[in-house]
């Protein structure tokens, strides 16, 4: 689904239907089918808008950070842009794959969850005093979007949200069904 407020056309998220908290808390059934469609997206945006990044503020059950969606919502930003120097101010660990997020979940833990254009994927931990709207800001900061612009609940792009919805209603989303 499109971003209600995307910082770039063709920013889009991954939202599951039933409740999990986090990305990480993906059964272990499912990781495959999960790690399939997050490439079947990235491929379809690279279709249309180049590279992509992908990022996720995973929640806690014990500690929810206030201002923030419980609800697991993977964010893939098709451009060419790192995070990863903002994240250093955390606990930080390299991981192989998405299903790796699961140690998180499973120590019901927060996270920010960064993966770039190449691949490379960063989980930041600790992440105590994390600023509110933390990944949509560090996009903003690097992309050039001014504050307040990059806040989805003060004002929304809607010239990206329609540019993106117009680009990529026609794309081939059936083969994701």
């Amino acid at each position: 689904m499109a971003d209600i407020s995307p910082l770039v056309p063709g920013h889009v998220m991954i939202v599951p239907k039933a409740h999990i908290l986090c990305y990480g808390a993906v059964e272990d059934s499912a990781q495959d089918e999960f790690s399939g469609l997050v490439n079947a997206v990235r491929t379809i945006l690279r279709e249309h808008y180049g590279p992509s990044v992908i990022l996720e503020h995973g929640t806690s059950s014990v500690d929810p950070v206030a201002d923030h969606v419980t609800h697991a919502h993977l964010h893939i930003v098709p451009a060419a842009i790192d995070i990863r120097d903002s994240l250093l101010n955390f606990n930080t660990t390299t991981i192989a794959s998405l299903s790796d997020l699961s140690h998180w979940a499973a120590r019901d833990e927060a996270y920010i969850y960064f993966e770039s254009c190449a691949g490379e994927r960063m989980v930041a931990d600790r992440i105590v005093d994390i600023k509110r709207l933390f990944i949509r800001s560090e996009i903003a900061r690097r992309i050039g979007l001014p504050d307040p612009l990059w806040d989805w609940r003060r004002h929304i792009l809607s010239d990206n949200l329609r540019s993106t919805v117009e680009t990529l209603g026609p794309a081939s989303w059936k083969s994701l069904c």
